[in-house]
């Protein structure tokens, strides 16, 4: 069989076994595909969204409003990429009924097996939004085919992640060629 006839298995990121509907928090990191730098500019240490960026963010901040027991933590919209911690609470309330606590399975979808209401159904719902903005707007780029997440298992790893959100605007404006002087003038 050649290559072109064969189906390439890709081996997933995601940790093996483990439920990401589960209530919790994840660091996500969403990245353009070859790291264009296409929301905006870090100038001065500080983010300078444009119009595509600004559509992110605000896309961003209705994840909530699609996923009812969903909430956003600390996050930033950079140049090329997405921090985020995004936080599925227990939605226990949500599930009373008059007979008690009903368990609600969750359901696959029949694109590529996804759980709803899980980090990859919620991340794959972002990403085609700000697509379908963008090339509405005809602006034309691609995400990479992935995301980065992480399972914040302590209160230590939340407040890290946090500050590594928070600073991420600063670390790029030094890495990209600006003396460090430059940032503590005024």
């Amino acid at each position: 069989m050649n290559r072109d006839n064969r189906v390439l298995e890709r081996k997933s990121i995601r940790l093996k076994n483990y439920d990401y509907t589960k209530h919790n928090g994840y660091f996500i990191t969403i990245c353009v595909q070859d790291m264009e730098s296409i929301f905006g500019v870090i100038k001065d240490n500080k983010v300078i969204l444009d119009e595509l960026g600004n559509r992110a963010n605000e896309f961003w901040l209705e994840i909530p409003k699609h996923f009812h027991n969903v909430v956003i933590d600390q996050y930033v919209i950079m140049p090329n990429h997405i921090h985020g911690i995004i936080g599925i609470i227990d939605d226990f309330f949500l599930k009373k009924s008059s007979v008690g606590v009903q368990y609600i399975e969750p359901r696959l979808s029949k694109f590529q097996g996804t759980v709803k209401g899980s980090i990859g159904s919620i991340i794959r719902s972002y990403k085609a939004s700000v697509t379908r903005w963008a090339n509405l707007k005809e602006f034309r780029f691609k995400w990479q085919r992935n995301y980065y997440d992480r399972i914040i298992r302590t209160e230590k790893e939340l407040e890290n992640i946090r500050g590594y959100i928070f600073y991420n605007p600063l670390k790029w404006y030094y890495e990209h060629g600006t003396q460090i002087d430059a940032i503590f003038e005024k």
